[in-house]
């Protein structure tokens, strides 16, 4: 199965966050040009492999159509090419706004990628990954997701 790519402005963020209530997840804001995202997200995704059956699972935001010159009808391609190189099994959004400020001040993020945020079934944030991450932490961060922690 392709994986499942959509651009989408912060209010298509939000609906895909709304699209999962009841659910707890990772959501990991990424980038195809950052290398500390692309190297964790093996571990990432193996985490949210094993978490499927409690109701587990990861979602992407992409930062690739924020940077200057980005090929806003080409990148929903060039992601998907990108995911199935690498075997990464994952839905993305391709964050795409005039700029960064109405999504970092909705998430509190520090406007750096890589960042993993623990979603619980409410909706909440209830933990919060700066940087790099590796499959240990990514695995408490779903714990707490589902609510197990």
């Amino acid at each position: 199965m392709p994986p499942r790519i959509e651009v989408a402005d912060l209010a298509g963020v939000e609906a895909a966050l709304e699209r999962r209530r009841g659910q707890g997840f990772l959501l990991n804001f990424w980038a195809i040009w950052c290398g500390p995202c692309v190297e964790e997200l093996p571990e990432l995704l193996e985490v949210a492999h094993e978490a499927r059956p409690e109701g587990g699972g990861v979602l992407g935001v992409s930062y690739d159509l924020m940077v200057a010159g980005a090929d806003l009808e080409g990148m929903p391609a060039t992601m998907a090419r990108f995911l199935e190189k690498k075997r990464l099994p994952m839905e993305v959004l391709l964050f795409d706004a005039d700029d960064y400020e109405g999504i970092n001040a909705r998430f509190s993020l520090p406007g750096e990628v890589p960042v993993t945020l623990a979603i619980d079934a409410s909706g909440s944030i209830v933990d919060r990954q700066e940087g790099k991450a590796g499959r240990e932490r990514f695995a408490e961060m779903m714990r707490r997701a589902l609510g197990e922690d």
